[in-house]
């Protein structure tokens, strides 16, 4: 009779190890990362949502594409962003050219620096060079 208690005992143990691990990891993949990450990007001086715990901006994505499904397309207007990239648009209108959006606990950034441009011309500004200085220094490691 003793040892069955002490072969239950262990087995409770491990269970209960194995249990609590289980759930720190699933506390740290699906709230502490991202909050740490959320904050190091605040810091950095990017604009967004809160994370929200497990879905992130889905709602706001799929509210920003059923509104722009929900009118028609214009013949005339050439601006197709608005209708097949609404949450982009509904996003920049919100918090501007860098922000960034949540994909469950996933952050997604978005960067609309000058430099890119001027890049692809051929050419670098003194605004372009601090642009590309500050996404070099972004990390978000402690």
């Amino acid at each position: 009779m003793r040892l069955s208690e002490a072969v239950a005992s262990i087995v409770l143990s491990l269970a209960l190890v194995t249990f609590l691990t289980l759930a720190w990891k699933a506390l740290n993949l699906f709230w502490l990362r991202p909050k740490q990450i959320e904050r190091c990007l605040r810091e950095q001086g990017f604009k967004g949502n809160s994370y929200r715990f497990l879905y992130g901006d889905t709602k706001e994505f799929i509210s920003a594409i059923k509104e722009a499904r929900s009118k028609p397309l214009e013949a005339c207007n050439d601006d197709v962003v608005r209708r097949v990239m609404a949450f982009h648009r509904y996003f920049v209108d919100l918090h501007g050219m860098n922000y960034f959006t949540w994909l469950g606990p996933t952050p997604r950034l978005n960067i609309m620096a000058m430099f890119v441009q001027s890049k692809a011309q051929g050419k670098e500004s003194t605004e372009a060079a601090q642009w590309r200085s500050t996404i070099d220094s972004i990390s978000c490691d402690d």
